[in-house]
């Protein structure tokens, strides 16, 4: 019966550390950026005062109020993700490309300015459609010589356990493989590894990752005297995340060990739905100046993860025979995430016919992310590091169009503040390049985006005490985005019945 109560413990301990559920996927749910549409995102997404832009549903509804005639537009996109990770002096480089969906959507505009309506509401609007958010597609490598080892690791974490009791998804394997073994004469629980004192293990670790975080939207909005423009959004939220790890060690010539290789393959999948609540609105004091304001609800998401791992080792020598491999079982859980809210405050300056320029301040507190599931307690480690870590931040989006009728010309410039509490190297921070071109005709319009996504971050190949000596791995990242958007303009008032003309009666 201990046995038993010991091994669902160790279940749960693991939910808590696999590579979701914790507080680094909290924080990946929680970190949106601009999308939708092509002419939104050219301008970094700075539309919070301008509206009338389908991308507005999930930032500033408010802009759906500036609609006056009803609108479709599609958005295929195209992703070139490069990382380079230096580690222990060794740089490696990694590249990553695939096509996506940034937008889809409508809306209908009705205009209700009748001689009979003297409320002074001009036009009503109804949006419906998905925003892409953010996308998970990317691939990192890194390597280098070092020290210590993962196995280091297995053998303090197995310490105090007996082999029936050990993690299923590590330790368990490591012993089923025989990178851990039992310490003879320390009553069964107490490990070691085949690594002799001195030795040194190249390093190789292998992340690919997949999957978006895409926001349904509907959407009403209203015109009060050309003045005053209000929007509210219902958001349902979708998260669709798999990472697929390779983390390989290998023995240096050198070594004075039998100990060949390690190698350790994990795959996880994570999905989500949730919702999430907007309201906004923009005000035009003038003709040539917009202010706008939105507030976002938290985020209430229903979480799934699944997962498995494999281990495989190789000995020299004497010890050759050892080689083996080892599976986990399939790990499944099912958990809650609350992401935190935000406010977006927006300028905007319409220069006459000749174009536009726009500023939003975003305000977001990552601190009231949290996590939470059926097994109480399950999660208190990692909302303490959500709070310990994680911190309030500002996001500055800035973006401007010259009009060339019938082209357009768009520049734009986003910065996403660091979501840590002490950055150091570990900055988080994100810088965003955007540029694009817009083609109006009638009622069919074209824009193209170009977007230029930059971020830097430490990641730690295993505990961060282990790693003194070689430090973490930096990876530098840059992402290429290139959009497309085609729309159409229409008028969805009901055609009015030709009646068919009677020629008169011939004369006789």
């Amino acid at each position: 019966m201990k046995n038993s109560i010991t091994t669902i413990s160790a279940l749960l301990m693991v939910a808590g550390q696999m590579l979701a559920q914790n507080e680094t996927d909290a924080l990946r749910y929680s970190q949106i950026g601009f999308g939708g549409t092509a002419r939104s995102s050219s301008m970094a997404g700075a539309f919070g005062a301008l509206g009338a832009d389908f991308s507005s549903l999930s930032s500033n509804p408010g802009g759906l109020g500036l609609y006056r005639t009803s609108e479709f537009s599609i958005t295929p996109l195209a992703n070139y993700q490069s990382t380079t990770s230096t580690y222990a002096g060794t740089p490696s480089d990694a590249q990553q490309m695939n096509l996506n969906m940034g937008n889809l959507g409508i809306v209908f505009a009705k205009n209700i300015d009748k001689e009979s309506n003297k409320s002074g509401w001009k036009f009503l609007q109804f949006g419906v459609g998905f925003n892409r958010l953010a996308d998970y597609n990317a691939q990192t490598t890194i390597s280098g010589v070092s020290p210590t080892s993962q196995l280091d690791v297995y053998r303090d974490q197995a310490n105090g356990y007996y082999p029936t009791d050990l993690d299923p998804f590590s330790t368990g394997m490591a012993f089923n493989t025989y990178l851990l073994d039992t310490i003879p004469g320390t009553g069964g629980n107490q490990y070691k590894n085949p690594l002799a004192p001195g030795d040194k293990v190249n390093q190789y670790k292998s992340i690919t990752t997949s999957g978006g975080y895409d926001e349904w939207v509907f959407s009403v909005g209203g015109n009060y005297e050309n003045k005053l423009f209000l929007g509210g959004s219902i958001g349902l939220p979708t998260i669709n995340y798999h990472e697929n790890t390779s983390y390989l060690e290998t023995a240096v010539p050198g070594n004075t060990s039998t100990f060949s290789s390690m190698q350790y393959n994990q795959s996880l999948a994570t999905s989500g739905t949730g919702v999430n609540f907007k309201i906004g609105a923009i005000y035009k004091p003038l003709e040539f100046l917009r202010v706008g304001l939105a507030f976002h609800s938290k985020t209430w998401m229903s979480m799934s993860d699944s997962w498995n791992a494999s281990m495989a080792s190789s000995f020299s020598g004497a010890d050759e025979w050892k080689s083996s491999t080892a599976y986990s079982p399939d790990g499944s859980y099912n958990y809650s995430l609350t992401t935190p809210g935000r406010i977006i405050g927006s300028l905007g300056l319409i220069v006459g016919k000749y174009g536009m320029i726009d500023v939003d301040y975003e305000y977001v507190d990552y601190t009231q992310a949290s996590l939470s599931s059926a097994d109480a307690g399950a999660f208190d480690d990692a909302n303490k590091a959500i709070k310990t870590n994680f911190t309030r931040t500002g996001n500055i989006r800035v973006g401007g169009e010259l009009k060339l009728r019938p082209m357009s010309i768009r520049l734009g410039y986003a910065y996403y503040g660091s979501p840590y509490s002490t950055a150091g190297n570990n900055d988080g921070g994100r810088n965003c390049i955007t540029g694009g071109l817009g083609f109006r005709h009638k009622r069919v319009f074209v824009d193209l985006a170009y977007v230029l996504t930059m971020s830097q971050s430490n990641y730690y190949l295993y505990d961060a005490s282990y790693m003194t000596t070689t430090g973490p791995a930096v990876n530098s990242s840059s992402t290429s985005t290139y959009m497309l958007t085609v729309g159409l303009k229409f008028d969805n008032k009901p055609r009015e019945r030709r009646q068919r003309r009677v020629p008169p009666p011939r004369p006789w």
